[in-house]
């Protein structure tokens, strides 16, 4: 009968601990998850206001946005020349020889290609541009970059 209480004891026990376990777990889950929230907060910002990260961050901003101006001006190039092809053997693609017809496909896929490339570019910078831990280093550059924001600085800078 003894073996049997302390039995009986022990099993009341480790219920117990169990189901005090699981009280603690949910009375303290809602302080951890905060403490944990803060903790990654902090370590987020520490690693987006690093020095090396910072200075990054902000020299991206500017090679991509010299890179998206040297792609407009590669593809408005390779649309001029496409124009001038035209001037030299006429509009009308029908009557081009065979060696003309792939001349022009090839400058036209070249086209295609500068403004894919662009077009990429452009959408890499916004959606980086986007970022709460990436837009702060812009400095002075534009929020969004778009073409139209480049035909409009080039008549603010006079065609150059």
């Amino acid at each position: 009968m003894d073996n049997l209480k302390v039995i009986l004891i022990l099993i009341i026990a480790i219920i117990v601990l169990i189901f005090g376990g699981i009280f603690l777990k949910v009375v303290f889950f809602p302080i951890n998850s905060v403490e944990k929230s803060i903790d990654m907060t902090y370590d987020i910002t520490d690693k987006t206001l690093d020095g090396e990260n910072a200075i990054y961050n902000y020299e991206y901003f500017k090679k991509q946005e010299e890179s998206i101006e040297a792609l407009k001006n590669k593809e408005d190039t390779a649309k001029e020349v496409i124009v001038e092809f035209k001037d030299m053997y006429g509009k009308d693609g029908t009557k081009y020889d065979r060696e003309t017809k792939v001349e022009y496909s090839r400058l036209s896929a070249n086209v295609t290609a500068l403004k894919n490339q662009l077009d990429d570019a452009i959408a890499d910078y916004n959606a980086k541009s986007k970022m709460v831990n990436k837009n702060i280093f812009k400095d002075n550059l534009p929020t969004n970059i778009s073409r139209a924001w480049y035909t409009s600085k080039k008549l603010r800078n006079g065609g150059n």
